[in-house]
């Protein structure tokens, strides 16, 4: 059986717009993980993007995006209107099926609306749910309102997180500012911005040659549950639980953890469903709240988990990424360095 291992890894958030398109934010994205990786342009066989014309509204920017990736055209090339740590496992699969040794996979974020989290509403149940014109961050307060519902956790809990996540934030001024949606406040939800993001993978021996201490992917897997919020219990994370039991992860230890949480509570949520006996260190990246680059979160949760191993930082890490309102779809990737 073949091993992929994440070899190089690069990324780039801009809080504030400026100015640059898909292609100038990717460009220099991929070749930072190219040069990582110690690969060249004419290596990628399998290139894997990520993004989304809905979300800026400007048909042709994802064709345009193209224009700033080096090994073009590949071997074999897929996008998807989704985040990046999906195409990141197709990637994989193809990569596991001998199409290619080495894969590019990028992710790419630059969200035009003035509201720009409006633009996620239309991802609800188109039948149920979107006629109501419910916000996300709307729906999202329905799942902290459930959780806090059950006990496990309370408002102070949410801002514990938040705390921990924005260096600029207190949690005990924190339960004292206004709701946005009840029980969620300002702070305990993503801030949208733009930004891009870019993996390599490498089978075998190709891994070996370009790092020293190659991220071995020794698991990866991806569950989704149903669209219906009324049919799900909104404080639990089954379809990560799922994928978490089936990478050994419950009652393991983990060097490092980067959890996709667009909202605080959703943090509590899937670090529960994953269920470790221990993280040694939980988004220490600041995981997605203080920047949250819609379609490249997740890859960058993914990317900054490996690059720990890389740097030789961590033998054991774990990244997670999410899509779809209230944790509806979600992916775990275990990584780990050779012993």
């Amino acid at each position: 059986m073949r091993r992929i291992a994440i070899v190089g890894f690069a990324s780039e958030v801009v809080l504030e717009p400026d100015g640059r398109n898909e292609a100038e934010l990717v460009a220099p994205v991929v070749d930072r993980a190219l040069a990582a990786a110690k690969v060249s342009a004419a290596d990628i066989g399998v290139v894997g993007s990520a993004g989304s014309e809905f979300l800026n509204g400007v048909v042709g920017t994802v064709m345009g995006a193209f224009d700033g990736l080096p090994c073009w055209p590949p071997l074999t090339h897929s996008h998807l209107e989704a985040d990046g740590a999906f195409a990141l496992y197709e990637s994989w699969v193809r990569l596991m099926a001998g199409e290619a040794e080495v894969a590019l996979v990028c992710a790419f974020s630059r969200p035009l609306a003035t509201d720009r989290v409006s633009v996620l509403g239309m991802q609800f149940d188109p039948y149920l749910v979107a006629p109501l014109a419910p916000g996300p961050r709307s729906i999202a307060a329905l799942q902290a309102r459930v959780l806090i519902d059950s006990g496990r956790y309370g408002e102070a809990d949410l801002a514990r997180v938040v705390g921990a996540r924005r260096n600029d934030a207190r949690p005990d001024e924190l339960v004292s500012q206004p709701y946005v949606a009840s029980p969620l406040r300002a702070l305990d939800c993503s801030t949208v911005c733009a930004g891009a993001a870019a993996v390599v993978l490498a089978a075998d021996g190709w891994a070996t040659a370009s790092s020293a201490h190659p991220a071995w992917i020794t698991g990866i897997d991806q569950r989704i549950e149903t669209a219906g919020l009324g049919r799900r219990d909104l404080a639990i994370s089954p379809s990560t639980h799922a994928a978490a039991s089936r990478l050994g992860l419950p009652g393991s230890v983990i060097d490092v953890a980067e959890v996709h949480a667009p909202f605080s509570h959703q943090e509590l949520i899937v670090v529960d469903a994953i269920g470790a006996a221990e993280v040694g260190s939980l988004n220490p990246s600041g995981g997605a709240l203080p920047a949250d680059p819609i379609m490249a979160t997740g890859l960058i949760r993914i990317g900054t988990a490996a690059q720990t191993i890389l740097d030789g930082h961590a033998e054991r890490t774990v990244g997670h990424a999410t899509n779809g309102p209230c944790l509806q779809h979600n992916l775990l990737c275990l990584m780990e360095r050779d012993r």
